[in-house]
């Protein structure tokens, strides 16, 4: 049944169906439309696999329809038109993009729904066909999302499998794995991949507000089940507010769990250990938050830095000292101050993006430069024109051009005081014209008692 599946989308990408920029809205608004028809059925299958709360479950699926949305606003008429017609009226469409044929997407299985709806919906906005690998397992969300791609999609251009594509198939797509599922040594197109083994760190500073620190916190480890990629994974407190943000942490984590179900959850749930501990070293994919004092920023920064870099840095500290962290610390993002809610859900970003807190997956990871340049009348840059590379004379010319010195690095004229000038001239002012100027007293003073003493 999978080898039909693909052969259809494979024709599909043939045909472009994706590809066409009223299609790709109707695919969109159907995809949108059937999420919010059956919310109440993703709610309860995300209750089900993932340990979640009611409200923990329906912001998934608020932010998938969220995603759903920006990518649909995002897909303008008049534009790609205007795109598309840059060379048909001689203008040179130096930025364009091509979509890639087929996406291959293998969704984290944690956090299925966010996972496969966000990377198909950027995949639709590109123009790209899609392969969804959904291994049949108990859990409740591959089903649910089985069912919503293919009910709502163009079957000739979207699908859900069960098992890995063959290699010949696979050959000819862009493989979507954030967790890295698939074999490195199976061919592919490309793969957006995450390092969804990077930790997480928070450095609580002296400078900062504790107490509000602690609940952004706690908040991040304890949410959707602790086992959001972005949770705080270590936390480093400066040892002069190690006190008061202990006190906030256990505060949070009782109102977390209710006065009463805290009861001996508190010490299960923060580990305080010290800068030799294996945890230190781990990504923490439990309600499980590690602490470590420390006694400076230096301090901070010896222990945040590893082998790799660091998934996400939360620096709250005031602006310069978030800026020193900021400055030292490898991070592939840095927070000041807060912790974004939406960064808590789905999959790490992509590497080789920049992260950013509304969308996991964008459209210009599906698509590949493509430019197309136009000759003018007359364009003395042709080949043919210029004859560079068989007349000497016409080589030599270009080289001497080429090798023109190059211009001045924002020094000032020649005669002009320069920085160093400026630097003498200032000193002297500073150091000798003091003496200078006593001297001339002195010697003016002499000058005056002589005279009284010998005219007078």
């Amino acid at each position: 049944m999978d080898a039909a599946l693909l052969r259809r989308v494979e024709t599909g990408a043939i045909e472009g169906r994706a590809r066409n920029m009223r299609g790709r809205q109707v695919q969109l608004r159907r995809l949108f439309d059937y999420l919010c028809e059956h919310r109440d059925a993703f709610v309860e299958a995300d209750q089900q696999d993932g340990d979640v709360s009611r409200g923990e479950a329906q912001t998934i699926v608020a932010a998938v329809l969220a995603e759903i949305r920006r990518h649909y606003d995002a897909l303008d008429l008049q534009k790609e038109l205007a795109q598309d017609n840059r060379l048909r009226t001689g203008q040179p469409a130096p930025d364009r993009q091509h979509p890639i044929a087929i996406a291959y997407v293998l969704p984290p299985l944690h956090d299925l729904l966010f996972g496969t709806v966000t990377a198909l919906a950027a995949a639709i906005e590109a123009g790209s066909c899609c392969v969804i690998e959904i291994p049949n397992t108990t859990r409740a969300m591959g089903a649910v999302v089985r069912d919503a791609v293919l009910g709502a999609l163009d079957p000739e251009a979207y699908t859900v499998i069960r098992t890995h594509a063959p290699a010949a198939f696979l050959a000819q797509c862009y493989v979507v794995d954030p967790e890295q599922r698939l074999d490195a040594s199976v061919a592919t197109v490309g793969r957006l991949v995450s390092h969804a083994d990077e930790p997480t760190v928070a450095i609580v500073d002296r400078t900062a507000d504790a107490a509000q620190a602690a609940k952004d916190i706690v908040c991040s480890r304890l949410v959707f089940a602790g086992r959001s990629p972005y949770a705080v994974d270590h936390v480093l407190v400066n040892e002069f507010v190690a006190d008061e943000f202990a006190e906030a942490v256990r505060a949070k984590v009782e109102a977390f769990y209710g006065s009463n179900a805290a009861e001996g959850v508190v010490d299960s749930v923060v580990v305080h250990a010290d800068r030799t501990n294996a945890l230190l070293k781990q990504k923490i994919t439990s309600k499980k938050l590690v602490i470590v004092r420390v006694t400076s920023l230096d301090d901070a920064i010896d222990l945040a830095n590893g082998p790799t870099p660091r998934a996400a840095l939360y620096a709250f500290a005031a602006n310069e000292e978030a800026r020193y962290l900021s400055q030292h610390i490898v991070a592939r993002a840095t927070f000041v101050n807060y912790i974004p809610s939406k960064l808590l859900v789905g999959p790490m970003y992509p590497v080789g993006y920049p992260i950013q807190t509304e969308m996991r997956y964008t459209r210009a990871m599906f698509e590949r430069p493509s430019p197309q340049f136009v000759s003018t009348v007359g364009d003395r840059r042709t080949i043919a024109t210029t004859n560079s590379t068989v007349d000497p004379a016409a080589a030599s010319k270009l080289l001497l051009r080429a090798a023109n010195p190059l211009k001045p690095m924002g020094l000032p004229p020649a005669g002009a005081w320069g920085f160093f000038d400026q630097g003498i001239i200032l000193g002297a002012s500073v150091y000798l014209l003091p003496i200078f100027v006593g001297s001339v007293v002195a010697v003016v003073q002499t000058i005056r008692l002589a005279l009284n003493k010998y005219v007078l």
